[in-house]
């Protein structure tokens, strides 16, 4: 059983670490990945946050207003692990979310690579010319070496699969 004391120091800490990790945003800096990983999955109204992010970009009337929310969405919560969302990330001038985007694409190919669903591979196949087209885009357009080098793996994905 865990003592009172005990309770609140355990919510003293976490507070304190959230408190850092807020100041950490507003000050325009990366939270460590300790605070990170002590933030709480549940803060209210977190994903009611991102939803509207992500409702913004969708309701965006020009390109940039999308880009600028993109940036927001990433800032805030990091690049969802959502096709459409990695596609606009891929289709920008903006190294830092193409790198971004092309973790995320990976990670979205190797689950289609390893899912037996045929939804799954149905969805890969409906987007793999316009990937194919990304891909081959940042790979041409940039000189950043992670880039080159993550936009390879996801160009050998796309074609393998």
């Amino acid at each position: 059983m865990i003592k009172n004391d005990d309770k609140q120091a355990m919510v003293q800490s976490k507070n304190a670490t959230y408190e850092r990790a807020l100041a950490a945003f507003f000050e325009g800096q990366e939270p460590t990945q300790e605070q990170k990983e002590q933030l709480p999955d549940d803060v209210e109204g977190l994903s009611a946050r991102r939803q509207a992010l992500i409702e913004a970009i969708y309701q965006a009337e020009t390109s940039s207003e999308q880009l600028t929310q993109l940036r927001q969405l990433r800032l805030r919560f990091g690049l969802p692990q959502d096709i459409k969302m990695i596609d606009l990330a891929l289709s920008t001038e903006d190294d830092a979310l193409s790198l971004e985007g092309l973790e995320r694409l990976e990670q979205w190919l190797v689950t289609r690579v390893q899912a037996e669903s045929t939804s799954l591979q149905d969805s890969l196949n409906s987007w793999r010319p316009r990937l194919n087209r990304r891909v081959d885009n940042l790979l041409f357009r940039s000189f950043n070496p992670k880039i080159q080098e993550l936009a390879a793996k996801c160009q050998k994905l796309l074609l393998s699969i």
